[in-house]
């Protein structure tokens, strides 16, 4: 999240169209491990049938950050076009990547640990935490109800080769094209984002 922050400020200083779509590409794949690892995490602490209402209010609040971030971007390039002899566009850049950059360090401080593991909480909540997690079958210590941990390799092969994966693939592809008035260049060099998320959640669950 911290390198998302940095690309995203390095944004203001491109000036030419191919320096655009690399920067828009890596900002696409540093993206892309956003809500993979938010969910992962959510399916450390919750049960299958409690995640549900938690992931619900994650990409709800994506979606409100959308509705109001219109709002944040015309203030910044409005009070701030031409300040220091910079574009306001340039500073929206600038403030964005910097502001993600202090949310990606604050997280380190903020974000729990594993049930078993977070120093947060007592010896008997951790114990209660990984044991509630432990009895609803999601792995604990890379163990799944007595069977070893799939590899990554395993896990997307698995996950290509489940029809759900490729239903949510083109529900998620029907919201973006439907999301903007000409989604095609911000699609493509989001699909690292897009398809990364299509392969989260089998890892989560098995």
């Amino acid at each position: 999240m911290f390198l998302w922050g940095i690309i995203t400020a390095v944004v203001a200083a491109v000036s030419t169209y191919p320096q655009l779509l690399v920067t828009r590409l890596l900002l696409g794949i540093l993206e892309a491990g956003l809500t993979p690892g938010a969910t992962f995490l959510l399916s450390c602490w919750y049960t299958p049938s409690e995640i549900g209402k938690r992931m619900a209010f994650f990409l709800t609040s994506a979606q409100m950050g959308g509705a109001f971030g219109g709002l944040i971007a015309g203030g910044v390039m409005e009070n701030l076009e031409g300040a220091r002899g910079i574009r306001g566009w340039r500073w929206l850049f600038i403030v964005e990547g910097s502001v993600t950059c202090c949310v990606a360090l604050a997280a380190v401080f903020i974000l729990p640990d594993y049930p078993a593991s977070c120093p947060r909480l007592t010896e008997g909540e951790r114990h209660i935490a990984a044991k509630r997690i432990e009895l609803a079958n999601i792995k604990i210590d890379g163990k799944i109800a007595g069977q070893t941990r799939l590899g990554v390799w395993e896990t997307v092969k698995m996950s290509s080769g489940d029809w759900k994966t490729w239903a949510i693939a083109v529900a998620s592809s029907v919201g973006f094209f439907s999301s903007s008035p000409s989604p095609l260049p911000l699609l493509f060099p989001s699909c690292p984002f897009s398809f990364s998320f299509f392969f989260s959640c089998p890892g989560c669950s098995y």
